[in-house]
């Protein structure tokens, strides 16, 4: 078995110059702060999904914008509802106080008509008999 021994490499004529290219998240930030990254293939394919990524992010702002909007409305209708609900009992608690028989006769005292002191009769209708004799 021949032992292999040290010899002189010859140097490459043709050296090829490869960018200075770091791996990792320093070179991904070098890449996309310095713009290279949008020369290469690999961003043309991924390109479709940044803009689908873009508009989901504007959809996302949009709604969040709709829903505090519509949370907004809510609390205004809750307060107006909480107004209308006690102008009801008020205006509900005035006329029950004004269909009361001692405010009625007050009232029609100022015409000249008095409260009738005879209690209503109840009348009832005989039956007529249907015998054809």
């Amino acid at each position: 078995m021949a032992r292999p021994t040290n010899s002189i490499k010859a140097p490459e004529t043709e050296k090829k110059t490869k960018p200075d290219i770091k791996t990792g998240v320093g070179g991904a930030v070098q890449n996309v702060l310095g713009g290279s990254f949008l020369t290469k293939e690999r961003a043309v394919r991924l390109l479709p999904l940044f803009l689908f990524l873009t508009m989901l992010a504007m959809f996302y702002i949009a709604n969040t914008y709709v829903a505090e909007k519509t949370e907004r409305d809510i609390q205004s209708l809750r307060k107006s509802l909480k107004e209308l609900r006690y102008e009801y009992i008020t205006t509900k608690s005035e006329l029950m106080k004004q269909s009361q028989q001692s405010e009625v006769a007050k009232r029609l005292k100022d015409i000249s008509i008095k409260e009738s002191r005879v209690p209503p009769v109840k009348v009832i209708k005989k039956e007529e008999s249907t015998d054809h004799d």
